[in-house]
């Protein structure tokens, strides 16, 4: 009686949930970890969704959060860093 369709949607948000979990925390492991160090390019909003399997807007609203909180940081034209 649709109940199968509201269970999908919210396994599918739980889903896309994981893997914006997972695309900050690989980024604050490589940076803690040194794999990325200050000053270096973190990999593209169109590569990081490719990679954890998100829209690019989700993905890049994923870089958003991490530039607020202070992880990373944007120059207008040339990229974000960590």
């Amino acid at each position: 009686f649709g109940y199968g369709k509201q269970s999908r949607a919210m396994a599918n948000r739980n889903e896309v949930r994981r893997r914006c979990d997972a695309l900050r925390e690989d980024i604050r492991v490589s940076r803690d970890s040194g794999v990325l160090r200050p000053g270096q390019a973190v990999p593209s909003v169109r590569e990081l969704a490719t990679r954890f399997g998100l829209s690019r807007q989700v993905a890049h609203q994923e870089i958003q959060r991490l530039v607020e909180e202070g992880v990373l940081y944007t120059v207008a034209g040339s990229g974000t860093f960590v």
